[in-house]
């Protein structure tokens, strides 16, 4: 089965994406249901003073339950990784980043997951996502299947922080929407109206299974 790309806005039902209980998906959204959201760019040689850090934020259908939760990629547990394991080398090769999402899992309250990445902008390194090219965000059924893709570029070059996507509820069940949205002002864009997510929170329903590229903190962005 050929995977499926989606426009900038465009948006499809995870139950759509394979019949019931192919791939490994179990009907997502339903009991079992997982899949692998994968982030990734086009690591050259050359950018290696560029450094993105991939992000998460969690949207509560109650603002007064919390709005926006936001946590960097490796800060999600990742089980099988050990706390002193050493970044992989650069430049990267294939996903940058790989979550595990337990759509059965998510909390009622939770109504949106967005994925995305964030330039780390210390001053010696490039500022924006004018250098980024070959952004995307694709989602993996349980058996490593590629399911659809999404295909993610700058539109004015100044973007520090990208929204690549997100997963959405909706009475048919879980979505996904090919966002494609940039922002400039880096994670304190993000950050200005959201709280910082505990790892921990969010294990039962999201892991990682990439290797930590960075130990970085939201307080370092």
């Amino acid at each position: 089965m050929a995977a499926r790309s989606l426009p900038k806005g465009g948006n499809i039902a995870i139950a759509d994406l394979v019949p019931h209980g192919v791939g490994g998906l179990a009907g997502a959204g339903g009991p079992g249901g997982a899949l692998t959201v994968a982030l990734g760019w086009d690591d050259r040689p050359e950018l290696a003073d560029l450094e993105l850090d991939a992000v998460i934020i969690l949207t509560r259908s109650d603002p007064s339950d919390g709005g926006h939760e936001l946590l960097l990629a490796q800060q999600v547990p990742n089980p099988h990784e050990r706390p002193t394991a050493t970044p992989p080398p650069r430049p990267l090769t294939g996903d940058a980043e790989r979550l595990l999402v337990r759509l059965d899992a998510v909390p009622a309250s939770i109504d949106r997951l967005h994925f995305g990445a964030a330039v780390y902008d210390a001053p010696t390194r490039p500022p924006s996502f004018r250098s980024v090219h070959g952004a995307y965000l694709r989602l993996l059924a349980a058996d490593g299947t590629e399911l659809v893709r999404c295909e993610v570029a700058a539109e004015t070059g100044l973007e520090t922080t990208m929204v690549f996507g997100e997963l959405y509820r909706h009475p048919r069940g879980w979505k996904l929407r090919c966002v494609a949205q940039g922002y400039t002002g880096g994670l304190t864009r993000l950050t200005a109206s959201t709280t910082a997510a505990h790892p921990v929170d969010v294990a039962a329903f999201l892991t990682r299974t990439s290797p930590a590229r960075s130990r970085r903190t939201l307080a370092v962005h």
